[in-house]
């Protein structure tokens, strides 16, 4: 049996009732950033492309208040920054698994919308796991079976269906009652720290920011290497990540992993003629 208090329950059903916008026009998204200037808080979500390009194309962006929701489509729309700023405010924001969603509104704007609180890591906190999904959170906490039809969806593609447009509009439709709920059950204070520590590393912008230098920490492998192998599987990461930004390519298309570390074992006269030949910079 799922136990809800009266206060969730409302909210929840309240959120239920609240009908979907598409917003898709310079004088509809002003009249939106204006409602959220007088809110108390909102639910944010994006959905984008991220399948041959290095930097996510953002194609929504979903927000729910205690009277609207709202799928902003943020193809068609050519000027974004009045959002940006109505994001950028005092407002608490609620996301879940915001990772993703932190990282593309850092590259376009370069803010992190807060103060946030990440459903996905209140949950774990609370004792429910791990990397839960919203599907599988709202299921156990508020009875909601979510549609999953559209999990793999092609969100670049104009006109968005009712489908997409009501699934869009969902991933945000119950993360505030999640949030009341999981916000109730922690209450330690090792509890509290760990939700303090947690969301002040999420929303660190360093997290976000892409260098090149450090580009060889995401490739495990190159621990193992020795030092010389080492030196030069950081040179040729930095290389793929400066190729991949300029290119806007994801990095396996220039270089995957196991080619990388290939490579850096190669003998220094095998190497010169691939930089010789211009095939990898020496940069």
């Amino acid at each position: 049996m799922i136990l809800i208090s009266a206060y969730t329950k409302t909210i929840m059903i309240a959120m239920m009732t609240l009908t979907d916008t598409l917003i898709d026009t310079d004088t509809a998204l002003e009249e939106f950033c204006q409602h959220l200037a007088t809110v108390e808080w909102m639910s944010v979500d994006t959905e984008f492309l991220r399948t041959n390009t290095f930097y996510p194309k953002l194609c929504l962006i979903q927000i729910a208040t205690a009277d609207k929701i709202a799928c902003i489509d943020a193809i068609t729309l050519t000027d974004l920054q009045p959002l940006f700023e109505a994001l950028n405010t005092d407002q608490p924001k609620i996301f879940h698994s915001a990772t993703q969603d932190l990282e593309i509104f850092y590259y376009l704007a370069k803010f992190i919308p807060q103060p946030l609180f990440d459903t996905q890591i209140l949950a774990n906190i609370a004792g429910l796991g791990q990397q839960i999904s919203y599907a599988n959170l709202s299921q156990q906490l508020l009875g909601i079976t979510l549609d999953k039809s559209q999990t793999r969806t092609n969100w670049e593609k104009r006109p968005l269906s009712s489908a997409q447009h009501h699934y869009a509009c969902n991933d945000v439709r119950y993360l505030y009652p999640l949030y009341k709920k999981l916000a109730a059950q922690i209450y330690t204070p090792e509890q509290r720290q760990q939700q303090t520590d947690t969301h002040t590393k999420l929303c660190n912008p360093k997290q976000y920011q892409v260098i090149p230098e450090l580009a060889w920490k995401r490739i495990r492998a190159i621990h193992k290497l020795p030092n010389s192998q080492k030196m030069l599987a950081k040179s040729l990461a930095k290389w793929r990540e400066q190729e991949a930004q300029h290119k806007n390519r994801p990095r396996r298309w220039i270089l995957s992993d196991k080619a990388l570390l290939s490579l850096a074992t190669l003998e220094n006269t095998e190497m010169s003629s691939l930089v010789n030949s211009g095939t990898i910079s020496q940069n």
